[in-house]
């Protein structure tokens, strides 16, 4: 037993003096791994924060919520490009089949969104803002919040009110410090009556919807001076199908239903494959995880050369 211990005391001995012997040495190994540590903690966190950042961002379009679209949000957009950009976009004809047939959807929503081109008030002007029409049902689908005002009530979207809704951004940025609420903005060169205003979501690096830069309205309102399932095509406009699920129901029923209604509404045969995509949040939650397991794969990788350096 003695033995043992001498050894470990000479070898406690021989490193003190090696260290203090050649001290530009033992400082640079040192520091060689204190740099290794500190590379895999900050890369690690860094993934980490950016992994947090960008699924908050992506939380917003709800767990219970599928969405219909033309593109799979599974697949690269790049990858045959041309079969998705063949594919016909969601419809006024689909939100009405889902609507009327769906025995799971709690609600559905069909939306289009362009450019809002210059929106003036006085002699203010602002441009760069989304133009957003949608059905009634948008705000019990996607949990929409007013901030100031009000929603449109059932009668305004019926008759095709000229009412309008304002992001934070938008409204700031047109009013400054004026009240909102109540006064009137132009756009594309119509009069509009501002009855409420979102909250201020603040810069994300992901935002589904830019409702800080959104001028939302009913889709009767829009139809007024826009065809919206004719002259409005795929390079004009975004169009966008949502359904949200009852508590009772699962997603994966969910999404067989809507196929299922999509497919008879399209007339497609057996053999044939869904012109549509059915997507979810899970989808993207799916790629982001392989995507960011690459990332903290790297990251070790790199912190690990910084201590072999060491």
């Amino acid at each position: 037993m003695g033995i043992y211990i001498r050894l470990v005391f000479e070898s406690l001995r021989m490193a003190s003096g090696q260290l203090w012997g050649s001290k530009l040495r033992s400082f640079l190994s040192l520091l060689g791994i204190t740099i290794g540590i500190f590379c895999i903690i900050a890369v690690l966190s860094a993934i980490d924060s950016l992994e947090y950042t960008i699924k908050s961002g992506f939380s917003e379009m709800g767990s219970d919520i599928v969405y219909i679209d033309k593109f799979s949000w599974a697949e690269d957009p790049g990858d045959n490009y041309w079969k998705w950009q063949k594919r016909p976009d969601p419809s006024l004809k689909d939100y009405n089949a889902v609507k009327r047939k769906s025995k799971l959807a709690q609600g559905v929503a069909f939306s289009v969104y362009t450019d809002a081109k210059t929106l003036k008030y006085k002699s203010n002007s602002v441009s760069g803002g989304v133009l957003m029409m949608t059905t009634n049902e948008h705000k019990e689908v996607s949990d929409l919040t007013i901030g100031k005002g009000r929603y449109w009530t059932q009668m305004e979207y019926n008759t095709g009110q000229d009412v309008v809704i304002l992001g934070a951004t938008i409204a700031k940025d047109l009013f400054d410090q004026e009240e909102p609420v109540g006064k009137e903005i132009k756009c594309y060169g119509r009069p509009y009556r501002v009855i409420g205003v979102l909250p201020d979501e603040g810069e994300s690096f992901v935002s589904f919807t830019p409702n800080d830069e959104a001028v939302w309205m009913g889709l009767n309102t829009a139809k007024k001076f826009f065809a919206i399932n004719e002259s409005m095509n795929r390079f004009q406009a975004g169009k966008l199908l949502a359904v949200k699920k009852k508590p009772t129901a699962t997603m994966e029923n969910m999404k067989d239903e809507l196929a299922g209604i999509l497919r008879s509404t399209r007339r497609l045969k057996p053999t044939e494959e869904n012109d549509f995509a059915v997507n979810d949040i899970s989808l993207v939650s799916e790629v982001l995880d392989g995507v960011f397991g690459a990332f903290n794969i790297a990251a070790w990788l790199i912190g690990g050369f910084s201590l072999i350096v060491g």
